[in-house]
């Protein structure tokens, strides 16, 4: 039979500290995107469709492929979509194939919030000297390597 005195305190800290930092670091980074209308998965919608380049438009598949969610959760492109932020573009020469963009005020959008989120990321970074943070990129990207 365990007791709490048998449990590995080190472990209930260390990851009782990493939700407590997972928890604040979400809470900060929503700040922004209230300030703009946006939710998470707008964000990533909008951010992606940025990353994809000159363009900024990926086929359905390959924005799912690239935010790493499932096709249910492609209702995150609709709110974006329905406020002018996102459109779909037909394939002129497969009707049945879509691809999602950035419209112009889309685009205007996500690069105001995309410097107000490097911002906000730098004003929660700056608790660590540059080293440290060095050190935790690294500790963190092993971790991720592994799991």
């Amino acid at each position: 039979e365990n007791t709490t005195a048998e449990l590995d305190s080190q472990a209930l800290a260390l990851v009782g500290r990493m939700f407590q930092v997972c928890h604040h670091i979400s809470t900060e980074m929503k700040t922004t995107f209230v300030q703009f209308g946006l939710k998470q998965p707008n964000f990533d919608v909008m951010v992606t469709l940025l990353r994809a380049g000159p363009t900024q438009a990926l086929i359905p598949d390959e924005l799912l492929e690239q935010m790493s969610i499932a096709s249910g959760a492609m209702t995150s492109v609709f709110k974006p979509r329905k406020k002018g932020w996102v459109k779909r573009i037909s394939n002129k020469t497969d009707k049945r194939s879509v691809s999602v963009a950035l419209t112009s005020t889309g685009l205007k959008l996500i690069n105001q919030v995309i410097v107000e989120h490097v911002k906000r990321q730098k004003v929660l970074l700056a608790l660590f000297s540059e080293v440290q943070q060095i050190e935790l990129n690294k500790i963190l990207s092993d971790y991720l390597a592994k799991i």
